[in-house]
């Protein structure tokens, strides 16, 4: 099975991206940035529902696919870095959430054929370009 496949995460993510995408239209960043770029608000604010009990809520609501992402997590980053993201589940929910939904952006950007074609060059978000991102990203929908 191909990592996200059928994560419900994934569509809400793609979302949230699409939604991001229209905001930063003419900026210029490196393509391998992109994720980080378009949700730098919610890393910078540690949250993306800017309530606790609805963090908890998503959680309850997305059990079943956050080990999956976990497993990732773990994989990419170490024992560590995993240890302490699984406490975060508990001592702050809203900040959980915010490193599950970075990390799947960071995994949907790198899948688009434009970001890997770009990798390690500068892109301009110009009207074009998102909208190529924007389809490749709906082509990974569920």
């Amino acid at each position: 099975m191909e990592y996200l496949e059928n994560n419900n995460i994934k569509d809400e993510v793609i979302d949230k991206l699409i939604d991001k995408l229209y905001d930063y239209e003419n900026i210029k960043c490196y393509a391998c940035d992109l994720a980080y770029t378009l949700f730098e608000s919610y890393n910078v604010n540690g949250s993306i529902t800017y309530s606790t009990s609805e963090a908890i809520k998503w959680i309850i609501d997305n059990w079943e696919d956050l080990p999956e992402i976990m497993d990732e997590l773990k994989f990419q980053f170490g024992n560590d870095y995993f240890n302490d993201i699984s406490i975060n589940i508990f001592d702050n929910p809203e900040g959980f959430m915010v490193i599950i939904y970075l990390e799947v952006a960071r995994y949907l950007i790198g899948e688009c054929k434009l970001i890997e074609n770009n990798w390690n060059n500068e892109i301009v978000l110009t009207k074009k370009n998102i909208n190529t991102i924007k389809k490749q990203l709906e082509e990974m929908r569920n």
